[in-house]
């Protein structure tokens, strides 16, 4: 019994994970940036501006419609009850 508390005693110890160190590298070795080493814009800001525009107010309108059409296929179906209160009527 003794043999056998001794082995797993070693192979608990044996079988811990050591963390792994992390190592940075040389920081102070590294060069600091400047504002020349930043890229310059080229070409007019319109174009790209109202081409992005364009693409945004595209998926806008996308989302819009998809949640109207998806809110009247709903109340249509009668799928989720949105709370409206029985018909009244003949």
């Amino acid at each position: 019994m003794k043999m056998f508390t001794r082995t797993a005693l070693s192979l608990r110890n044996f079988a811990k994970v050591k963390p792994m160190g992390r190592s940075m590298g040389d920081v102070a070795a590294s060069k600091q940036g400047t504002m020349a080493e930043l890229p310059t814009p080229n070409g007019p800001w319109q174009e790209l501006y109202s081409r992005n525009q364009r693409k945004y107010n595209l998926h806008l309108l996308a989302g819009i419609t998809f949640s109207v059409l998806t809110v009247a296929y709903v109340k249509e179906t009668g799928l989720i009850p949105l709370g409206t209160g029985p018909k009244i009527g003949n």
